[in-house]
């Protein structure tokens, strides 16, 4: 068999494995996903604040006061602690995302970074909250390059720019999302309002691994079975 009667073959059976929806629903997967991931990653900043006086009610609220941290520890918790592990594993994103399914990588990763918020959200110590926050970035750092190069093989030519600029608006539908998590905060409290968050995630990553399919993942058992026969 040639490689071009595989690339049709994968084509026809990567079209069957979403229900002939390519590419929207293989986006819509991806934008879940990439939400989820803007969504988590911004919550931290609307769970604190500084501002207000210690009270039972407050601690309920705001992480800061319930865990009992001070703002040049929110300041590491915000940025570096997150950053410096996402930047980390960023070094490694591309051999990983190039060897591996990317559908997997999708849903592995909001897993792993909806069980990490969802761990901190049951912190009680400020390095167990850092701590979640640094495997947050390790699990976030594949998804973008994941993403884009699996629109890039099943979006036609013509629909690429379009595809990437909604895939890209996840940033702000999360950012947007995690500005709204005042109104969650205010009803469950910071630790519920993470809860809840991570749950979204959780399921985000069951809704991805139930459609992405990485076409060349089949292509690869394609020429294995051919070689094989």
């Amino acid at each position: 068999v040639t490689t071009e009667i595989v690339g049709d073959i994968t084509k026809e059976m990567t079209k069957d494995i979403v229900g002939g929806k390519l590419p929207y629903t293989v986006l819509g997967a991806l934008l879940l996903v990439f939400v989820s991931n803007q969504w988590s990653r911004a919550l931290v900043y609307y769970i604190n604040n500084f501002n207000i006086p210690v009270s039972p009610e407050a601690a309920h609220l705001y992480a800061n006061i319930d865990i009992g941290y001070n703002t040049e520890q929110y300041s590491i918790l915000a940025s570096v602690g997150f950053t410096s592990a996402f930047a980390l594993a960023s070094l490694f994103a591309g051999e990983v995302v190039a060897k591996y399914d990317r559908g997997k990588i999708n849903s592995v990763a909001a897993l792993s970074w909806s069980a990490a918020l969802a761990l901190g959200s049951l912190a009680t110590t400020f390095p167990q909250l850092l701590l979640s926050r640094a495997a947050m970035g390790l699990a976030m750092a594949a998804t973008t390059p994941a993403s884009y190069t699996l629109l890039a093989e099943v979006t036609p030519p013509q629909l690429i720019a379009t595809a990437n600029s909604i895939f890209s608006s996840g940033i702000y539908i999360g950012g947007g999302l995690a500005s709204l998590s005042i109104l969650l905060d205010e009803q469950i409290g910071w630790r519920g309002a993470g809860l809840a968050v991570a749950g979204i995630g959780a399921a985000a990553a069951a809704v991805s691994g139930l459609i992405l399919r990485d076409p060349r993942e089949i292509s690869r058992r394609l020429a294995e079975t051919e070689g094989g026969g």
